[in-house]
């Protein structure tokens, strides 16, 4: 995604380059100038984070929404837990009940538990420890459907365990966390787009679906560039 991005930037380059050298010094100037903060600004709204992509992760939220604010906390990296702790992981929403797929090909190298106490809240207490390629990440609160071997994309892996009788109020979830307690958004992107409406990455920043066509990006970007020396 990130290298089709930067071509497009590329097309635009060489159109506004075109468009300009053949009009006077001045306006020259000024129009390489509206072009070139687009060229700037491009990137920015077609790039998305590398890495692994997820496909939906619980039934009832394909596009693995990520738990907000409830009255436990919130569910991004980093936000704060009760003692002064850091949240180590992101948590996707998941009703209680709820199957649970394997958002991407993985195999499954053992079972996890989110507490080192198997007696503490017993009900939830339930994981899964997982690889896809060189990624490592775990998967807690769910109840295995195995513990080991390997799982195509889409196939179900397990069920949301019970939250509710545990922590009653908090917005039921399925906790993501890396091997190596790092954030893991910067390693997984986890809206998942290919099993809703939206196909393409040009799609969320403009309304448009170019994704599998690159003659049409390159269309689109002399549109875009001709109108901006047009209002030069």
């Amino acid at each position: 995604m990130r290298a089709a991005g930067f071509l497009i930037t590329a097309l635009l380059l060489q159109t506004s380059s075109s468009s300009s050298s053949s009009s006077s010094s001045s306006s020259s100037e000024q129009r390489y100038h509206l072009t070139s903060t687009f060229v700037l600004l491009f990137p920015a709204l077609i790039t998305v984070s590398a890495g692994l992509q997820f496909g939906q992760l619980c039934s009832g939220n394909p596009t693995n929404t990520i738990r907000g604010s409830d009255i436990k906390g919130s569910g991004h990296y980093g936000a704060p837990r009760t003692g002064g702790g850091k949240h180590k992981g992101v948590d996707i929403e998941c009703a209680d009940g709820s199957d649970v797929y394997a958002p991407t090909d993985l195999k499954i190298t053992n079972a996890a538990r989110p507490y080192v106490d198997v007696n503490k809240n017993a009900a939830i207490n339930k994981g899964l420890n997982i690889t896809a390629g060189d990624i490592c990440f775990k998967l807690w609160y769910i109840r295995p459907v195995k513990t080991y071997g390997t799982v195509q994309k889409g196939e179900k892996i397990g069920t949301m365990l019970p939250m509710q009788s545990v922590f009653p109020g908090i917005t039921s979830h399925v906790h993501v966390e890396m091997c190596d307690k790092s954030d893991p958004t910067s390693t997984i992107d986890f809206l998942n787009t290919e099993d809703t409406q939206d196909k393409g990455w040009l799609h969320w920043d403009f309304g448009l679906d170019y994704s599998r066509h690159f003659e049409a990006p390159s269309r689109l970007c002399r549109m875009w560039a001709g109108s901006l020396v047009a209002s030069g």
